[in-house]
C-alpha cells in the first residue's frame, strides 16, 4: 500500500532487489573515530567525501553555502580504502533462541493479565521464529 502511494511522487528503490547492504561494522577499526577528525563533527552542517588516488578525504563544513573547509583523511596511517571489501549482509534478522522464549513468556503473562488460560505465539509466527532459529545456528 505505503509502496504504491510512493512510487506516484518518486523512484522506490527496494532493499534486496535495487540495492544491497553491506557489512561496514567489520572496517571501523581502519577509520578514524570522528572525535579525532578535523573538524568539529556535530557543528557540521554538509560533510563532503572526496577520493584521490584510494586516498578517501572528507571535509565538514559548518555552513550549507560554504567551502572554506580543507579535506583530511579518514582512515588511520597506512590503511585506505583499497583494504575496503565490504560483504553484502543478508536480508533477515536473525533472532536469537533466548529471544523466542521471552516473547512466549511475555505473552503468556499478557494473556495471564488479561483473564485468558492460555496464548501464545500464533502458529505461524512460532513458525517463522524457529526457522530464523534454524537456519542461524
Amino acid at each position: 500500500m505505503y509502496k504504491d502511494i510512493f512510487q506516484q511522487f518518486g523512484t522506490l528503490t527496494e532493499l534486496g532487489k535495487d540495492t544491497e547492504v553491506y557489512d561496514w561494522k567489520k572496517y571501523t577499526k581502519l577509520t578514524k573515530i570522528p572525535g579525532q577528525w578535523h573538524f568539529k563533527f556535530n557543528e557540521a552542517k554538509r560533510m563532503i567525501l572526496t577520493r584521490e588516488k584510494g586516498i578517501l578525504k572528507i571535509r565538514g563544513e559548518p555552513f550549507y553555502r560554504s567551502d572554506l573547509g580543507f579535506a583530511n583523511f579518514v582512515f588511520k596511517r597506512g590503511n585506505n580504502i583499497d583494504k575496503v571489501k565490504p560483504e553484502i549482509l543478508p536480508l533477515r534478522v536473525p533472532v536469537k533462541r533466548e529471544k523466542c522464549f521471552d516473547i512466549d513468556s511475555m505473552l503468556k503473562l499478557i494473556s495471564e493479565m488479561n483473564g485468558r488460560n492460555k496464548v501464545t505465539l500464533n502458529s505461524m509466527g512460532k513458525w517463522l521464529i524457529m526457522q530464523q532459529i534454524v537456519s542461524h545456528y
